[in-house]
């Protein structure tokens, strides 16, 4: 799991890349050992026509989350994606005090 981590991640974009909802499950119960849900946020992609949106919605149960890109209203059923973001525990106090506001 660490290895799909480190190759699904991108310098541009923050967080770790799934479109499985059975890989993103297994990541988060394989380090919620040091890592608890509420440490976590996702960002959620074209889930509107997912096909598997019930199986995104288990794996996501006790995660913040927060909506990224839509699927077009016309648009095929599709997979779905999710941004899966680290919180830091010192983010609203970096966010006062650098003036960050991306959340």
């Amino acid at each position: 799991m660490l290895a799909y981590a480190l190759n699904n991640t991108s310098v541009s974009k923050s967080g770790i890349y799934f479109n499985d909802p059975k890989k993103l499950k297994i990541f988060i119960e394989t380090f919620s050992f040091m890592t608890p849900k509420s440490s976590w946020r996702a960002i959620t992609l074209y889930h509107q026509n997912s096909v598997v949106l019930n199986e995104w919605e288990s794996a996501l149960k006790s995660i913040k989350k927060k909506q990224g890109k839509k699927s077009k209203s016309k648009s095929k059923l599709a997979q779905g994606a999710v941004r899966l973001e680290f919180i830091s525990p010192n983010e609203e106090k970096l966010k006062k005090q650098y003036g960050y506001k991306k959340y």
